[in-house]
């Protein structure tokens, strides 16, 4: 489906021939194509509105992971790495420097302390460890928007954390 968000056209779709349990949704504008997150508020079959986020910050060190800049140009909040699976200071810097331009909220995407698989390979932990580890990590992000002028507007875990938050209360809890 084609859709307009600020004056630009984007595609969205679902990763795959159809809709599925599992799926994944995309958005393309032009060269740009992320899976993204989305929220949506729907009343009686129609939208009334639409938040538009995408997981970035992904980078870390020499690396860039994904273009967070085009991507802002088309989302409403960003939810940035704070460090354990991906992102580093200097990163995250960059990305809130460009969020608060485009006047992008910006959420913490917090993650398992797992570099090598990119967050995407569970760890079990005690809950309070679990706790400890996110809000360390909102921590680490929070002080990264006061010093660029804005302030942590929403959390999404990211890979194994947001998948096994989504199958254990106990796990969903520690994060909120």
């Amino acid at each position: 489906q084609k859709y307009r968000l600020r004056g630009d056209y984007f595609r969205v779709g679902y990763h795959g021939r159809r809709r599925s349990k599992g799926s994944r949704l995309w958005v393309s504008a032009g060269e740009t194509s992320r899976q993204l997150s989305t929220t949506t508020e729907i009343k009686t079959g129609t939208m009334t509105k639409v938040n538009l986020n995408a997981d970035m910050g992904e980078g870390f060190g020499a690396y860039d992971i994904g273009d967070d800049a085009a991507m802002l140009d088309l989302v409403s909040s960003a939810n940035v790495a704070c460090g354990f699976h991906a992102g580093d200071p200097n990163v995250m810097r960059r990305v809130i420097k460009a969020a608060v331009d485009r006047g992008v909220s910006v959420g913490a995407h917090p993650g398992f302390n797992d570099l090598p698989g990119f967050g995407r390979r569970r760890i079990d932990m005690a809950m309070p460890d679990i706790e400890a580890m996110v809000a360390y990590q909102i921590g680490a992000l929070q002080g990264m928007a006061a010093a660029g002028g804005t302030k942590v507007t929403h959390v999404k875990p990211h890979g194994a954390l947001n998948n096994m938050a989504s199958e254990q209360d106990d796990v969903a809890s520690a994060i909120a």
